[in-house]
């Protein structure tokens, strides 16, 4: 075969073949652009739970009521969630307002403040059957808590913020306490710090419990937060303007804003897994993609017309409480890397792709003489 044949030869087929894989990518861009980089299909609920607050283990979710107490569901087929046990304690003053707005599942145990019957701590190794094991009658009023390692933090309306050590929980004590006048709505645990939403300063202050002996307030964010997540010293606050704020607080005391990303409405609860954060909206739910904490972007959404609460996310299963109190189920599906791409609009290319464009510029590109011996 002859040098010329040679050559023809080869760009024949560079031709052919590029032209082939030119169609295969157009078609494939075409159709994924159609489709939905994040699906989300409600996929049931919990009708019988007004819920306030929600964590899902495996195939249980845990349900905390502002007016029911506790309750665990097997969710194995989310489609048919199955009520397994409930508990509330004994309220002498309003039998039917238990009051606890959070909760908190650590290996066996639950863990909650009740407004009226101070910190309770629960076995439910069994959800099927419920037990007390454990409380701390610290007076009335207990409002919000969050646990970290062995040590409960709780917030006692309007008088101030306690710290439970819950190592032995058959017999919780207290540590330490800070005394505020101030109305304070809720809090998050974290090392040795305590982040509490002064409602009526409106704005977040960090308090130091390293020393129980001494807690103090070392710092302020000038914001009122609705939820917060600390994931490897980058802090998600949850605003109720509907900004999503992420700082880096590896240095408290000097906390360092990496990005404000605003959605409008208000986020009400959010929840960071790997890299996208899940956010309870005013107007439902709301995926992003935060993997660059510098531009986070939205890829999908759930659109409700009740404004949702409390949250919390097992595997594909997204688990909201809207402002009816319904508890409601969401499956999403998660994005190809060639769909994330396209959600924020950067084109993908294959090394089919490139290779195929590439040969048709070399043809083009190709003396006349030799060019038209493809014609």
């Amino acid at each position: 075969m002859n040098k010329n044949l040679r050559f023809c030869t080869f760009f024949i087929v560079s031709f052919v073949v590029s032209v082939c894989f030119f169609s295969e990518a157009h078609l494939a861009t075409s159709t994924t652009l159609t489709e939905d980089p994040y699906e989300i299909v409600k996929i049931g609920s919990l009708e019988d739970s007004p819920g306030i607050d929600i964590q899902v283990v495996d195939n249980v979710a845990f349900v905390m009521s502002f007016t029911d107490g506790f309750s665990t569901y097997d969710i194995s087929n989310p489609a048919k969630p199955k009520k397994l046990d409930s508990y509330a304690p004994t309220n002498t003053i309003n039998p039917i307002v238990h009051g606890a707005h959070a909760l908190d599942i650590k290996d066996d145990y639950a863990f909650i403040a009740f407004y009226h019957s101070g910190v309770q701590i629960l076995d439910i190794s069994n959800p099927s059957n419920i037990a007390l094991i454990g409380e701390f009658k610290g007076g009335p009023e207990y409002y919000y808590s969050s646990v970290y390692g062995d040590l409960m933090h709780c917030i006692k309306h309007k008088r101030g913020f306690e710290v439970i050590n819950c190592s032995d929980p058959t017999d919780p004590n207290i540590l330490g306490s800070y005394s505020v006048g101030n109305y304070y709505i809720y809090n998050y645990a974290y090392k040795n710090l305590a982040f509490l939403q002064d409602s009526t300063q409106g704005k977040a202050i960090v308090l130091n419990i390293s020393d129980f002996s001494n807690i103090l307030p070392i710092t302020s964010f000038p914001f009122k937060m609705n939820q917060m997540q600390i994931v490897h010293d980058l802090a998600y606050f949850a605003l109720d303007s509907g900004e999503l704020k992420i700082y880096n607080i590896s240095d408290i005391l000097h906390p360092e804003l990496i990005n404000n990303y605003s959605l409008g409405g208000s986020i009400n609860d959010l929840e960071v897994i790997d890299d996208l954060a899940f956010l309870s909206h005013s107007t439902g739910l709301k995926i992003l993609n935060i993997s660059n904490v510098l531009s986070p972007f939205e890829v999908n959404k759930y659109v409700n017309a009740k404004s949702g609460g409390g949250l919390t996310v097992s595997k594909n299963n997204a688990y909201i409480i809207f402002d009816d109190r319904d508890v409601e189920i969401y499956q999403w599906r998660e994005a190809t890397d060639d769909e994330v791409l396209l959600a924020k609009n950067i084109p993908s290319y294959s090394v089919d792709w490139i290779l195929g464009w590439s040969s048709i510029v070399l043809i083009v590109l190709m003396p006349w003489k030799k060019r038209k011996m493809f014609f």
